[in-house]
């Protein structure tokens, strides 16, 4: 449930014999047998330098290739193009030596003013470019590879996304992302949009039938099997809350009284916030299951229902119809009912907040509906459940790509800060004893900001130490399989401690929370190189 703040694919050409490596691999990272905390996370070190290493190697030959070009631009007088070039280095590796040289020629180059020669300089430039892009992607696509070999798919996921922004065409990677080929438009889509596309045309109020499309054309719209006006469809669905518009995209159905525009508009970010759940929870499933859903994403035998209303009043409406007088629920901004399978939320005047309302209950649904759970067999912590939803409000979208636990100003995060820092007696081990209804009617809105921050300092901690052993925690818990005291079983501070250690931990972590750290400089090996 959102609890109002306080005030003040489908790679299976690859995946399977990569699925069936893993099974075959001694102990790695993913799959090795748990001994000591200092035993597993030097080999977690290993893996995590190397990896470092091998791509450290790509991204230094990169910057070599794209000096090459920048040079050849500079001495055919593109000189725009050539410092373009300079500016992409930098980003890549904004201490790389041999950058000073190549501004320097640039600086002494001459503007070529022959525009026949530049046209043709200018189609050579991009054949070049090509050729660099396409060898780093190639390079990236093998590594990528070798992490999946070694249960890194999250960071494999991530590497072939990336080949995927500098060489949009690399079949390889488009491939194992679950894309296939439009052979009329040759545009690579999902396969989910590939098969759509055979039966169905797409438009910005989601998919039609494609014999209906003469009709779609006249502006007539589908209600209960006929098709009507547009006009008449929307006097009927705008005021009836149970004869909302509803569209489907690969994973949501989405139902609201807002248009048929704006249902489409919400599902496409539901799709987006689904990918990046999945990268980041990978590990709440078990390795073939996780991999399958974060690349192969199969269809589901019932869709996430998702209902959105118009205005906080309808919302309080429905909520008062179909709950009752629930106080928890109408002092909330949204709920996920497992009864019905539904999360539900409201449009705010702030965008913004809406957005975070919806990570936060769609985050509920996901966990419940992609899992078969029992989290009732759990005794104490149960701050877990809504802490991880609170969390995932903090991710926000910076220039295109997800930043999980980007948000470290919000008024939840402050709100934990501040009671931290003035209440040092607040114990950790006391906080997970909490029972189910003392956590949302004794402080409810203290406890969802403590929630959220102990799940900001699991994910993030110390370059994410205790990252993966959190979400295996989390799994276990929606497994039944969570007690009182089950917190320092899953996540071992090294040379012990428990809860203790864990606690002082936190506390630091939040009294420095938004500092900047200087990295420790680290000398990797070849793990992966093996």
């Amino acid at each position: 449930m959102k609890y109002r703040k306080p005030s003040g694919g489908r790679p299976f050409a690859f995946l399977p014999m990569i699925l069936a490596a893993v099974l075959f691999l001694p102990a790695t990272a993913a799959t090795q047998t748990r001994r000591s905390s200092k035993t597993r996370l030097s080999r977690d070190e290993q893996i995590e330098a190397a990896l470092r290493k091998r791509t450290q190697k790509i991204q230094d030959q990169y910057c070599r290739d794209l000096v090459r070009v920048a040079n050849w631009a500079a001495l055919q007088g593109l000189k725009k193009d050539a410092g373009a070039l300079v500016d992409r280095i930098r980003k890549i590796n904004p201490g790389y030596s041999k950058l000073d040289a190549v501004v320097e020629k640039i600086e002494k180059a001459e503007e070529e003013s022959d525009e026949g020669k530049n046209e043709k300089n200018g189609k050579s430039l991009l054949t070049r470019l090509k050729s660099a892009d396409k060898k780093q992607g190639s390079e990236l696509v093998k590594l990528a590879t070798g992490c999946m070999k070694v249960g890194l798919f999250t960071r494999a996921f991530d590497m072939i996304s990336h080949v995927l922004e500098i060489s949009p065409d690399d079949s390889k990677a488009r491939k194992i992302l679950g894309f296939k080929k439009d052979i009329k438009t040759k545009e690579w889509i999902s396969t989910w949009e590939y098969y759509q596309r055979k039966k169905n045309f797409l438009t910005k109020e989601g998919w039609f039938e494609k014999k209906k499309k003469k009709d779609f054309d006249k502006g007539l719209r589908p209600y209960k099997g006929k098709w009507l006006s547009a006009e008449r469809e929307k006097s009927i669905r705008t005021r009836n809350e149970y004869a909302p518009y509803t569209v489907k995209s690969e994973h949501f159905e989405v139902q609201t009284n807002m248009g048929r525009e704006r249902a489409w508009e919400f599902a496409l970010k539901l799709e987006d916030f689904y990918t990046q759940f999945f990268r980041v929870f990978i590990g709440y499933y078990d390795q073939i299951a996780g991999a399958k859903l974060l690349f192969n994403r199969p269809d589901l035998k019932k869709m996430h229902l998702v209902i959105l209303f118009p205005s906080h009043n309808d919302y309080l409406t429905h909520v008062k119809q179909e709950k009752g007088n629930d106080k928890l629920l109408r002092e909330s901004a949204g709920f996920y009912s497992g009864s019905d399978r539904k999360s539900r939320f409201y449009w705010s005047k702030n965008e913004e907040e809406t957005y975070r309302t919806f990570y936060h209950e769609v985050a509920h649904q996901l966990f419940a509906e992609t899992k078969a759970t029992r989290s009732s067999g759990s005794r104490g912590n149960n701050w877990v459940v809504e802490g991880i939803a609170v969390y995932i409000e903090t991710w926000k979208k910076i220039e295109g790509s997800w930043v999980p636990g980007y948000e470290l100003d919000g008024n939840r995060m402050k709100i934990a800060q501040r009671f931290l820092a003035s209440n040092g007696n607040w114990s950790l081990q006391g906080f997970a004893h909490i029972d189910n209804e003392q956590f949302h009617k004794v402080n409810r809105g203290l406890n969802y900001c403590l929630a959220g921050a102990l799940c900001h300092f699991f994910m993030h901690y110390n370059d994410e130490i205790y990252k993966e052993d959190f979400v295996r925690f989390l799994s276990a818990y929606y497994m039944g399989k969570v007690s009182n005291d089950s917190l320092p079983e899953f996540i071992k501070v090294e040379g012990g401690g428990g809860f203790n250690a864990l606690e002082k931990q936190f506390k630091e972590y939040m009294a420095t929370l938004g500092e900047k750290k200087p990295e420790a400089e680290e000398e990797p090996d070849d793990t992966l190189d093996e």
